[in-house]
């Protein structure tokens, strides 16, 4: 892991107003974010990291897909 790439990061993450405290541990591939909802989003800080020039994975789940009709024939 990279001292200067988690700095990196944490002072991109930081500078999204509304931040409160962030944590990357590049070890996991994490970063933690404390923010305040009226004032930030996620998206700002995928985008904060991207333009940082990293990647960007959000494990977050999907928003769930009504399920699919299926069509009982036998």
């Amino acid at each position: 892991t990279c001292g200067a790439c988690v700095r990196r990061l944490e002072r991109a993450l930081g500078a999204v107003d509304g931040v409160v405290s962030r944590r990357v541990n590049l070890a996991t591939n994490r970063a933690h974010v404390t923010y305040d909802p009226v004032r930030a989003a996620p998206g700002a800080f995928i985008a904060a990291v991207r333009e940082a020039g990293y990647d960007v994975f959000d494990p977050s789940p999907a928003p769930s897909e009504p399920p699919a009709e299926r069509s009982s024939e036998r």
